[in-house]
This record gives structure tokens, C-alpha cells and sequence, in this order.
């Protein structure tokens, strides 16, 4: 069995695909969100009470 597109080009989109994806993630893409500190979670915490 033969495929129709060549592996490069199939690595290629899928690369692309990826990199799309990472680019239009609405989360951030790949920045990674710090931990909140304690002094934030407890003035979180207040505001709700």
C-alpha cells in the first residue's frame, strides 16, 4: 500500500496543525498560569465572604 503524500508533507501539516493550535489556544498557549500565593487565595477568599 503507497500513500498518496509523502511523509515529509504529512509531518509538515501536522506540524502546523500543532503550532495553529498552540497559537489560537483562547488559555494562553504555552505560557503556564503561576500558583497563587496564600496571601492571594485568602484576599480571594475575603472578597467572596
Amino acid at each position: 500500500m503507497a500513500l498518496a503524500t509523502p511523509i515529509p508533507q504529512i509531518l509538515l501539516a501536522l506540524d502546523g496543525r500543532v503550532e495553529w493550535a498552540t497559537l489560537t489556544n483562547p488559555f494562553g498557549g504555552k505560557r503556564k498560569p503561576k500558583p497563587a500565593t496564600d496571601a492571594e487565595i485568602m484576599a480571594f477568599l475575603d472578597a467572596r465572604a
